[in-house]
């Protein structure tokens, strides 16, 4: 199926030129609706019974497994975001003093923060690999620098698919098939991909996969979902969730207390996950994406963007090896003589939106963008150059 221009199914402002998914989506108006929906049962408590705690949430398993390719709905917990999800995985890895967890420089603070805290406990080592600015193809290096430091101590490797700030695409296949030689936990924050990259967990043998739900998954803010690999879904929850526990939709005997966990990752749940508001917002936007499609989510991405990079390709702005990043997140890198701040507040008065990311212009669309938002853009950006 080939994909058009879907902003009709959303509430933005005509006069906007939102290019910013990286930063947060904008709410479809399904998503909207069914939020309203769920804020208005509030109203009357009573009619939400005690089926109202668990009749979405399968729903909502099964839909993300499905987005993933998970075998087991089972497998997937639903979190309150991404380092919740993290935090979780660290809680339960098996590792040791002396043993290694390698990140990526500039790692969102999230996926950064929880091995630190770990390394620190555990008396572990905490490796970030730096691309070499100066390679040929900055990428291919930085790749090949996590495949080196990946040895007999390497007990995690905590990585994104898509660095947040620039796009950079690390391959997880052979970053995998290296890890498991040496039993290693694969750690992968999908925040800036799952939702427009097809992320296939299985294959790639990941243990977690964690996402914050307000991004690339179109969903509401303070919901995500947390995929966990089979030797960890006997671990420790972070909390003791009274929901996560067997029988706990019988009410009548809540305080016969077992010491049974609910099967697969329902233990790692946060506390009042049957949120009655934001899962079935959660639960319709990733409908929405299976229905789309995400290869044809990224496809369409990928046409609407090529002439603007391109254009941005022969100017220098960005790298030229196309499978550096991918077409719905990149930075463009602009000339010292440039203020990226200054460009930004122009971008703004033009109603053109987008996020200054370390030394770029991080520019991230998606489906609700059109080949004018792109081309007022790009036009912005060469004016920019003149100056």
């Amino acid at each position: 199926m080939k994909l058009t221009c879907q902003k009709e199914l959303f509430s933005l402002d005509p006069a906007v030129h939102y290019i910013n998914c990286a930063y947060m989506a904008p709410l479809l108006k399904s998503v909207e609706a069914a939020g309203i929906e769920g804020l208005l049962a509030k109203r009357n408590p009573q009619t939400l019974d005690g089926n109202s705690f668990f009749e979405t949430l399968p729903k909502l398993r099964s839909a993300i497994a499905q987005l993933i390719h998970a075998t087991d709905p089972n497998q997937i917990a639903i979190v309150a975001s991404a380092s919740y999800g993290l935090s979780t995985a660290a809680q339960n890895i098996p590792c040791a003093a002396g043993q290694n967890v390698i990140v990526v420089k500039d790692e969102f603070p999230s996926n950064y923060y929880v091995w630190e805290r770990l390394c620190k406990e555990k008396g572990m080592n905490l490796i970030s690999i730096a691309p070499d600015e100066n390679a040929e193809d900055r990428t291919a290096n930085w790749n090949e620098q996590i495949i080196a430091a990946i040895n007999d101590k390497t007990a995690i490797v905590a990585i994104e698919n898509t660095h947040w700030m620039d796009g950079t695409l690390f391959n997880l296949a052979v970053i995998s098939e290296r890890l498991q030689q040496v039993d290693g936990y694969f750690i992968v924050d999908g925040t800036q991909s799952v939702g427009i990259l097809d992320i296939d967990v299985a294959a790639l043998k990941i243990d977690a996969l964690v996402c914050a739900g307000y991004k690339w998954l179109m969903g509401p803010y303070s919901i995500g979902m947390a995929y966990y690999s089979e030797r960890l879904l006997n671990g420790k929850p972070l909390e003791e969730n009274w929901i996560a526990r067997e029988r706990s939709d019988q009410f009548a005997s809540l305080t016969n207390y077992t010491d049974q966990y609910r099967p697969g990752a329902v233990r790692y749940d946060v506390g009042e996950t049957s949120n009655f508001i934001l899962v079935p917002m959660f639960l319709e936007a990733i409908n929405q994406l299976l229905n789309w499609g995400v290869n044809n989510m990224h496809e369409y991405v990928t046409q609407l963007s090529r002439s603007m990079l391109e254009t941005f390709k022969e100017k220098g702005l960005v790298v030229k090896n196309e499978n550096a990043f991918s077409p719905h997140l990149c930075s463009i890198q602009m000339p010292s003589h440039v203020n990226t701040e200054t460009l930004s507040a122009a971008f703004a008065s033009n109603n053109v939106f987008a996020s200054v990311r370390g030394t770029g212009l991080r520019i991230s669309p998606n489906v609700y963008n059109t080949k004018d938002d792109l081309d007022l853009l790009e036009g912005l950006i060469l004016e920019a150059l003149k100056k």
